[in-house]
């Protein structure tokens, strides 16, 4: 028996090792190259800036010659133009001061030579009427998740981007959590306020009120006697069928362990 099983041991290591060969090389080969060839900025955020104390987020990625991306690249952002307008502080944090163009360049610590430079606008803005358009009727524990949307309006920009109208969505109180965002993850019953706020300006805001309710929290008392004498009877049943099968379970590994000692 011990023979059979080293020799099945041996064939499916083998067999493995052959498969995966290949492949760990091509691997190894495609990670060799560390040298960085471009770096690319995230511009979703700074390509039309706003004026705001809420700083944006620099990112960039750095790429060989293959367009494959090396993780363990570090990048450093520095303004070239435009010092009146944007600020970096803490390496990579982006304060827009004013109104005004800017250049932001962005280039590989130790490789000077590879590096991205950027040239944005930055607009002074003015945020107002943000909306909460859920619509929270009848809302109950098993309504969820919920996806919160809104809308704010925008003065002093012409066609303001996605970006520009991004809520940022809390829970004041009540039994309720926000996630992803925009998410609402109701946690028990009760009344819950939420708020909107703008992402750039968070004295903007709006919130709204609502009550989670559990209508299955009466559904026991309520119930006829002889549904409920149903209900239990079925479940004994299948208690005792799940019961049956585990004795014939148990029987079977019996019979399949005797049967191994025999071997």
């Amino acid at each position: 028996m011990k023979k059979k099983h080293f020799i099945a041991t041996f064939i499916l290591t083998a067999v493995f090792a052959l498969l995966c060969a290949p492949f760990g090389a091509s691997v190894t080969a495609l990670a060799a190259d560390y040298t960085p060839a471009t770096v690319e900025m995230d511009k979703t955020y700074i390509e039309r800036s706003i004026v705001s104390e809420t700083p944006v987020d620099l990112t960039a990625d750095v790429r060989n010659a293959s367009r494959q991306r090396i993780w363990d690249a570090e990048v450093s952002y520095t303004v070239t133009t435009g010092e009146s307008a944007v600020e970096i502080k803490d390496g990579d944090k982006l304060y827009v001061k004013a109104a005004g163009e800017y250049t932001i360049r962005a280039e590989v610590v130790g490789n000077t030579s590879v590096y991205e430079e950027f040239s944005g606008v930055a607009y002074d803005v003015t945020f107002s009427n943000v909306e909460i358009n859920n619509v929270f009727e009848n809302v109950t524990v098993y309504a969820q998740p919920v996806k919160l949307v809104g809308d704010i309006n925008i003065v002093g920009m012409i066609a303001p981007t996605d970006c520009h109208y991004e809520l940022v969505f809390r829970v004041v109180s009540g039994p309720a959590e926000i996630y992803c965002k925009n998410y609402l993850k109701i946690t028990g019953t009760g009344e819950v306020t939420i708020e909107a706020a703008s992402r750039y300006d968070a004295d903007v805001k709006a919130t709204k009120t609502f009550t989670v309710t559990d209508p299955d929290a009466n559904k026991i008392a309520s119930e006829d006697m002889e549904l409920m004498q149903g209900t239990l009877t079925s479940g004994c049943s299948a208690a005792l069928g799940g019961f049956s099968f585990g004795i014939v379970a148990l029987a079977l590994c019996a019979w399949g362990v005797s049967r191994s000692k025999k071997d």
